[in-house]
């Protein structure tokens, strides 16, 4: 049986570690699923790789919304970049935990730690 590894980035530079993972996958014989959002879709495609825009498949942001996404999905690995700004990530994440599928985040860089995994968003917005 073929596992299958969700892929998701929003920023660039999640994308810059995200997208360099998918051949190597496939070639393993996964099946990859990419997913994007925002300024990630345009940097995919440098990399030549196809994305699917998240916002296609999840109307509402909201947890409820990415449960259904990732039960429909029902991927065995889940790997994300990080964000700032965008809850995605953290959501993917929760719903990941809630749904017992493995799942890891790649640091692009060492700095904003505390506005990428805290609970509050860069205003101080709770998630």
């Amino acid at each position: 049986m073929t596992k299958t590894i969700l892929l998701f980035s929003h920023d660039p530079g999640g994308t810059n570690v995200i997208a360099p993972l998918v051949m190597p996958f496939k070639k393993k014989g996964y099946k990859v699923l990419v997913y994007g959002k925002g300024p990630s879709l345009m940097k995919y495609s440098e990399f030549s790789v196809q994305a699917i825009n998240i916002d296609q498949e999840v109307k509402e942001n909201s947890l409820q919304d990415y449960l259904l996404f990732i039960k429909k999905l029902n991927p065995d690995y889940i790997i994300t970049g990080t964000s700032g700004n965008d809850f995605t990530e953290r959501y993917i994440w929760k719903v990941s935990r809630a749904c017992n599928i493995p799942s890891m985040a790649i640091l692009d860089q060492w700095m904003n730690n505390g506005i990428r995994f805290s609970r509050y968003d860069i205003k101080g917005t709770l998630s």
